[in-house]
């Protein structure tokens, strides 16, 4: 494979995807989807740059103007290069996607519509048209046909949903994730975990917002430059998020900032008394926030979730989380040029942020990682946190057919870990295995490391302490 540049770190499996699904015979059909600025059209670019494939980003503006452009470069592609008249159209949706059909029944061809819902939004009725196109005669060349969109809701509904038009047609998909913690270091190289963390924690993996960090200087430095200089990428792009999906955004914000200021989580009650909002009412907002990956529920680890009432509801978009909790809060004052606040605010109270918002979902992503390496004991069933009337537990996994479980905690702090939270962890674990009578395993997460003691403690009894050495050393 060609592609090395730093930019396409952590795509190698999505551009090998791709690479898979051109190699194939007959017609093929991909959606490819992901959140706003995670990267979808450079990771399409690239591609189309290595293989003789078109590819047309849709901008938002009239039907006839999207047909137009469309007209132009598709007839250039059909005819190796070769422009078309002036003023060339096709002069229909239909009319163009039947000339590419009928190119494409002796002829291998690649055809990759960018934005595809900036296209429904001028003509909705595309999809149902470029159905009966593909099940009538696309379906039956030679093509390597993609859309791609940031509109996710837009993009479920008329695509992959079984009421949408396109529901089936698909022969592939692929929803394109953040940048994983564990590769931010090639992206900046000059930090090393505590600021990759930090770094992570106020762009959560997404490319187009390590524009505004600098690893020439302290992650904190880099958001305080940001906030005075108004920055819109940190100070508008959540309302852009918002109102590219919702046409009325004044809950779902509602609901964001209540999540925001409490920085954890909150019961759907709580969160109905927060927003104002009836908690029936509210239900189908939380879905659709849930739908697109900005909101998450979730249940104490080891109970189905189909089944508990006991469920919680936090952000788990990492860069909304930060927003809704240091910006939101401070907006009005950052427009006028008052920064002082909010800079105050997240010197303050960002490390405490965290350690309790970011580091906890790492040390459960470490596990997710070492459990699928096997470098467990077993097998865990689930991971996640632990939760009910009498504690809480930070990372806990458990396996129903090895009746084992990891109980574990993690510490942003300054501070070596010593025995006195080994004693306390141990502790509960005790209590959860009054519960269920499993054999518990004791793990400890800690930024700073541990004591010469504790380490001493747990060569003796098989105690898996992990420091961020660990943690980022098993993927550089």
């Amino acid at each position: 494979m060609k592609m090395k540049e730093e930019i396409f770190i952590n795509r190698f499996s999505d551009f090998d995807k791709l690479d898979d699904l051109w190699g194939k015979k007959g017609a093929r059909f991909l959606v490819l989807y992901g959140r706003r600025r995670v990267g979808k059209t450079a990771l399409i670019a690239k591609f189309a740059s290595e293989k003789q494939l078109l590819h047309w980003i849709a901008y938002r503006t009239s039907s006839t103007e999207q047909l137009n452009d469309f007209s132009r470069q598709v007839y250039s592609y059909l005819n190796d290069g070769e422009g078309p008249e002036d003023n060339f159209s096709y002069g229909s949706w239909k009319n163009a996607f039947e000339a590419i059909a009928a190119f494409a029944r002796d002829k291998d061809i690649g055809i990759f519509i960018d934005e595809f819902p900036y296209l429904v939004e001028a003509d909705p009725s595309i999809p149902s048209l470029l159905q009966s196109v593909w099940d009538s005669k696309l379906s039956k060349g030679r093509i390597f046909f993609g859309l791609s969109g940031s509109r996710i809701g837009m993009m479920k509904d008329e695509i992959l949903d079984p009421r949408g038009p396109l529901y089936g047609r698909a022969t592939s998909v692929l929803y394109l994730q953040p940048i994983d913690i564990f590769n931010m270091a090639h992206f900046f190289p000059r930090y090393g975990p505590v600021q990759l963390i930090e770094a992570f924690g106020i762009t959560g993996g997404v490319p187009k917002y390590f524009e505004f960090i600098s690893d020439s200087k302290p992650v904190l430095k880099n958001v305080e430059e940001a906030v005075k200089s108004g920055t819109t990428l940190l100070t508008a792009e959540a309302d852009l998020l918002l109102n590219e999906e919702f046409r009325e955004t004044r809950i779902y914000i509602s609901i964001l900032r209540a999540l925001g200021l409490r920085m954890g989580s909150l019961e759907l009650k709580g969160l109905s008394s927060a927003c104002g909002v009836e908690s029936k009412s509210l239900s189908k907002y939380l879905d659709q926030l849930i739908e697109l990956k900005f909101v998450k529920r979730k249940v104490s680890a080891g109970v189905d979730p189909a089944q508990s009432r006991k469920s919680l509801y936090y952000i788990c978009d990492q860069f909304l989380a930060f927003y809704f909790r240091f910006i939101a809060p401070h907006l009005q004052n950052i427009e006028k040029g008052l920064t002082n606040d909010v800079v105050g605010d997240v010197h303050d109270n960002f490390d405490a942020y965290i350690g309790k918002r970011v580091f906890e979902e790492i040390c459960r992503e470490w596990l997710f990682i070492a459990a699928d390496e096997r470098k467990l004991s077993f097998v865990p069933d689930s991971i996640g946190e632990y939760w009910d009337r009498e504690m809480q537990v930070d990372v806990y996994s458990v396996s129903r057919h090895d009746q084992m479980m990891l109980v574990g905690e993690s510490k942003w702090s300054n501070k070596k870990v010593g025995a006195e939270v080994l004693q306390d962890l141990e502790m509960r674990a005790k209590k959860l295995n009054k519960k269920n009578d499993y054999y518990y395993q004791l793990a400890l997460f800690s930024r700073a490391g541990f004591t010469p003691q504790l380490l001493d403690i747990a060569a003796k009894r098989n105690i898996l302490l992990v420091t961020l050495k660990d943690m980022f050393e098993r993927r550089q």
